[in-house]
């Protein structure tokens, strides 16, 4: 499960580009506190974190109910 976890962050990574996001995302929080900044990108991390999570433990029951094969 822990390779397999491995696997999916090191090939989901160049997609995200969390680098590339960094100033966007202070771009779009530019009149937040530094307090109110760290809340927003902490909660940010937990949404994607759980539709990631999401996905790999459902994805594959999702695929297999609309027939859909790798």
């Amino acid at each position: 499960m822990l390779l397999s976890a491995a696997a999916t962050f090191g090939a989901l990574f160049p997609i995200v580009n969390p680098v590339a996001k960094v100033p966007i995302f202070l771009g779009l929080s530019e009149g937040f506190s530094p307090v109110e900044r760290r809340a927003l990108a902490r909660r940010v991390a937990l949404i994607v974190a759980a539709i990631l999570l999401l996905a790999l433990f459902g994805g594959r029951f999702l695929l297999h109910f609309f027939g859909v094969s790798l």
